[in-house]
């Protein structure tokens, strides 16, 4: 059938050529359905990491925060995804202190399918966190000038917390603040930050609790003090029986003054030498001071010293091992075997008796009361008596043993 007439008109009831325009018509709509809403394609967001399971002992730190990841499907579905429907995980269970490489697991909902994730993987340092409460000092820059001293001092708190990785806590060699002499001739009260000093003079950059302490303190003029201990040597011994427990100076600081630097030479005082020959209980004693110092430093106060020696009983222990177990009691059989035949002993007692017993024969008895046992056979405790008074059994191996009977 012609398409056009003689005229060159379209001829436009011609059955063929409605279905073909229906026909691309047709096509076109599919496409165009499939296209916007059925077929795939592929979309790029960024996802947020979340770290699991992190020990509470332990911080981690990590220079990436974010991953590019690309998806594919649906283009209706794509179009109403964002980066909060979408899990990107490290999971760090059971891992200890150190640096790490991970891979990064990416979750997906429903019919999403993942491309590509960039990057694949994170680098994490896990650090294992502590605390150190250390005292606070006070540091002036440069110094005091001479003839100067800070009296009346006191510090509010007079400890912090120092927190961070265990690394660098041990690091950290002072806390201070550091007034300068401007502000300490004010008189006034004092709020300071706290700073840490290393070992190598350095300031450490860790959190402190309080960051601030409050100090009060008066400048006057003399010559700078300082608080020393006090000890008191000993020499001799005590009687054998007995052993130092303790010693108690009183007081024990004393405060002694001189220039800086000669200060520096003087880390404690002595009292003269305490001898304990013979001691047998404890004694309270007055003992002077050696009162030796180098040029320059003076003892401020008392020169005489209260000292408390406590004594306790010096104990010793021995085992004695292989030791027979005897039977003892009326029984309705004619004998008993035991088994194990021996057991070891283990005592302890004053010092004095311990080392006089040493190469004699155990004074103690050991055995097992069979009185009133019916039965052939039977697991009995051992019975241990010591002949020595103040010698204690604190050991026996076996606790137990078996008692057989001898029948005729």
């Amino acid at each position: 059938m012609a398409l056009f007439n003689k005229d060159g008109d379209v001829f436009l009831g011609s059955k063929i050529l409605l279905q073909v325009i229906s026909l691309l018509i047709a096509v076109a709509l599919w496409f165009f359905v499939n296209g916007e809403s059925g077929g795939d394609t592929e979309k790029e967001l960024s996802c947020q990491i979340s770290f699991l399971n992190l020990s509470s002992e332990l911080t981690l730190n990590s220079n990436l925060e974010k991953i590019d990841i690309g998806v594919l499907g649906p283009r209706d579905v794509l179009a109403s995804l964002t980066p909060r429907d979408i899990l990107c995980e490290v999971d760090i269970r059971g891992l200890g202190a150190g640096k790490y490489r991970l891979p990064i697991k990416v979750v997906l909902p429903g019919v999403i399918r993942l491309n590509y994730v960039r990057p694949a993987h994170v680098e994490i340092s896990l650090l294992r966190y502590g605390e150190r409460v250390l005292p606070v000092h006070i540091s002036i820059p440069g110094g005091l000038p001479s003839g100067l001293l800070m009296d009346s001092v006191e510090i509010s708190p007079e400890e912090v917390a120092v927190k961070g990785p265990e690394e660098q806590l041990a690091t950290v060699e002072d806390v201070v603040v550091q007034p300068t002499i401007e502000e300490l001739q004010r008189g006034e009260r004092l709020i300071l930050p706290v700073k840490l000093i290393k070992s190598d003079g350095t300031f450490a950059s860790l959190s402190t609790e309080p960051q601030t302490v409050e100090l009060t303190a008066v400048l006057r003029k003399g010559l700078p003090r300082k608080r020393v201990p006090v000890q008191a040597p000993l020499s001799g011994k005590p009687d054998p029986n007995y052993e130092v427990a303790s010693v108690a100076v009183s007081p024990s600081f004393v405060e002694i003054e001189g220039s800086e630097k000669a200060l520096t030479q003087v880390d404690q005082l002595e009292t003269e030498t305490i001898d304990l020959t013979d001691f047998k209980q404890g004694r309270s004693m007055v003992v002077p001071l050696r009162t030796k110092l180098p040029d320059g430093v003076q003892l401020l106060g008392e020169s005489s010293i209260s000292v408390n020696v406590n004594l306790k009983p010096r104990t010793s222990t021995r085992l004695f091992s292989k030791l027979k177990v005897e039977t003892r009691g009326r029984s309705v059989y004619p004998g008993w075997t035991v088994y194990p035949e021996t057991v070891d002993i283990q005592v302890e007692g004053p010092a004095g008796i311990m080392e006089g017993i040493d190469g004699i024969e155990a004074p103690i008895a050991v055995y097992v009361d069979v009185t009133n046992i019916v039965s052939r056979q039977l697991r009995v405790p051992v019975t241990v008596k010591s002949e020595i008074k103040d010698l204690k059994v604190i050991k026996v191996n076996p606790e137990k043993v078996t008692v057989r009977a001898k029948v005729e």
